[in-house]
């Protein structure tokens, strides 16, 4: 796959080699944080979407989504079955209790 193949159309041909080359000269550590930081970040896209599309979804339903999106619905159930969710939602919930006394 050239660069043009995946070049923004409002970004020139020469803008776009300053800007591979500059990536090329990251250290290797710098460039596996920016992936996990652009996961996280489609990750918050996803569940953002799932929220909306569902007002008022438990945070471990929303992950069960995103894992069905993910991965199919099968093996979303199998990684968040129903039966669990209130134990999940205790969990997190004092947790957050914790964090937000510790603030």
């Amino acid at each position: 796959m050239s660069m043009e193949d995946w070049r923004p159309a409002d970004t020139s041909p020469e803008a776009m080699e300053v800007w591979v080359e500059a990536l090329r000269r990251l250290p290797p550590g710098r460039k596996t944080a920016m992936v996990f930081q652009m996961v996280d970040f489609m990750t918050a896209l996803a569940l953002g979407e799932i929220r909306r599309a569902n007002p008022g979804i438990s945070e471990y339903d929303a992950l069960r989504e995103l894992a069905a999106r993910r991965y199919g619905r099968e093996l979303a159930e199998k990684a968040y079955p129903r039966g669990e969710r209130e134990e999940y939602d205790e969990r997190a919930s004092g947790r957050l209790r914790k964090t937000a006394g510790s603030i």
